[in-house]
């Protein structure tokens, strides 16, 4: 499989949108409305919601894929829970939990989110680096007596969100979820956070 090719809507979560009467020698579509509703066009499930590398990890001329394989995961158990639900079967709790770590990962995925998390903290970066300190002013003494940061491993949050941060905040929504609508999740595994 091309991993350079990544949807941030899954594309298990888009087969189901697939126009039905999509004919048989078309690769399945969905149907793309304008915001007024009046004009639409159609697109392949392949080519709308992707961008490449979006949850690879590059370090020392290597990919790490262990976002991108841990989302594989999380789909195919997405995907037994919904054929079970689509028979009419009943599920069991590990099913359940299989729907709230699919949800919780679809919260995180969208690039407008990554984006949005990295820019605050960009934000802050250029923030910090602005201030100015005067050699002859004593520093007001810290009241923070937990771990700090440099501002380069504060950058580092803005510029690397996969290789960062972005593995905890999956993990956040998921837990989020489960403990809101009441289902153990057990989310410390190596494929979720490093």
């Amino acid at each position: 499989m091309d991993r350079k090719h990544r949807h941030w809507v899954s594309s298990s979560y888009l087969d189901a949108w697939a126009d039905p009467d999509c004919p048989a020698h078309y690769d399945p579509y969905v149907r793309i409305f304008a915001r007024d509703g009046n004009e639409h066009t159609k697109r392949a499930l392949q080519n709308i919601f992707h961008m490449p590398d979006l949850y690879t990890i590059f370090s020392e001329g290597g990919r790490d894929l262990s976002i991108e394989n841990a989302f594989g995961q999380w789909e195919d158990g997405f995907v037994r829970v919904r054929n079970r639900l689509e028979a009419g079967q009943d599920i069991s709790q590990e099913d359940v939990a299989a729907l709230y770590v699919s949800t919780g990962a679809m919260l995180a995925r969208p690039p407008h989110r990554i984006n949005f998390i990295s820019d605050q903290r960009a934000h802050v970066v250029e923030q910090a680096r602005s201030i100015r300190i005067d050699p002859n002013v004593l520093p007001i003494p810290s009241l923070s007596k937990g771990p700090s940061m440099s501002l380069d491993e504060a950058q580092q949050l803005a510029d690397h969100p996969m290789g960062t941060w972005f593995r905890d905040n999956l993990g956040a929504n998921i837990e989020a979820l489960a403990s809101r609508f009441g289902c153990d999740v057990l989310i410390n595994g190596p494929n979720i956070r490093s």
